[in-house]
């Protein structure tokens, strides 16, 4: 037998169920919205990231052209500014491509200077422009050196060369220039008005804004703002004596080592590192750590 007022208290306890069931319900529905309205910002979130960051690499990637010719053809005799690649003898697929520098001789050997980090791991064979035919091989390296960021390419016998770098004056006009000399690290001067010549942005020419000896890890460095990218490691940097708006000679200062501040861009087609500020490596540590002679057309090598 049930006792008066055991309904009434069946009945309450009923009332909190259904309200606690209510507002488990309605939490619920508040929980399950809240995640939605998070996903959709979430969503909202990474598009607007996605949209940011294809701005970023279409504004980094912008789009340059500089004329090259006939930087990347074959030519005999060679001359500083040319194209060469670097291959691996038993891995052709391991290569690189940069830009021949400058001509030196060490005792009876005759060669080219340009950047050691052109070479790759294995037994380095040199070919310029290209490794597309055999007969277009010019040499091995013969010594190298990371204090300078050079290395001396002994060229095969046969392999003709003049003192000269290419000056590139258009779009498809160029000169050549005959090396007088090489410049001194001690006399180069901040404020040197000076141009360098190299297989991506080709004759390119700006000011020396510093020197430095060392720089990081490098001996006599000239540093400048003339601009080069991404395959033109181991271009000549030169200048001009010049007297009424006439170039009289070319004097040589260094080989190309690397840039800094650079940018991912596109030059003539291809996606490269396009850098505001160059280092260059000074003829003279050449002279001082391979005991080389730097040619030039006065007196030979």
């Amino acid at each position: 037998m049930m006792r008066v007022g055991t309904t009434g208290e069946a009945m309450r306890d009923n009332t909190e169920v259904t309200r606690t069931a209510m507002k488990t319900r309605l939490w619920k529905s508040i929980a399950r919205k809240s995640i939605e309205l998070l996903r959709m910002h979430t969503i909202a979130i990474l598009l607007l990231l996605v949209v940011l960051s294809s701005s970023f690499i279409v504004l980094a990637q912008q789009t340059y052209h500089f004329p090259v010719y006939p930087t990347r053809e074959y030519m005999r005799p060679l001359r500083g500014g040319l194209q060469i690649q670097f291959v691996d003898a038993n891995d052709a697929s391991n290569s690189q491509i940069c830009s021949l520098g400058y001509f030196a001789r060490i005792e009876n050997r005759y060669g080219i200077i340009t950047a050691a980090h052109c070479q790759v791991i294995g037994p380095n064979i040199v070919y310029q422009p290209n490794t597309s035919r055999a007969e277009y091989r010019i040499g091995a390296p013969y010594v190298s050196s990371g204090d300078i960021d050079a290395v001396f390419v002994q060229l095969d016998q046969g392999v003709d060369f003049e003192a000269y770098i290419i000056n590139i004056t258009g779009e498809n006009s160029y000169t050549t220039v005959a090396i007088y000399g090489y410049v001194d690290w001690d006399n180069v001067e901040v404020g040197d008005h000076v141009c360098k010549t190299g297989r991506t942005t080709g004759t390119t020419c700006g000011y020396v804004i510093d020197k430095r000896n060392p720089y990081d890890n490098l001996l006599d460095v000239i540093i400048t703002n003339v601009t080069a990218a991404s395959g033109d490691s181991g271009s000549p940097l030169y200048y001009y004596v010049s007297s009424g708006g006439r170039a009289l000679a070319t004097y040589l200062l260094g080989h190309l080592s690397r840039g800094e501040n650079c940018q991912l861009a596109v030059v003539n087609g291809e996606t490269v590192y396009l850098c505001p500020r160059t280092v260059y490596v000074s003829a003279r540590a050449i002279r001082n750590i391979f005991g080389a002679t730097i040619c030039d057309v006065i007196t030979g090598c």
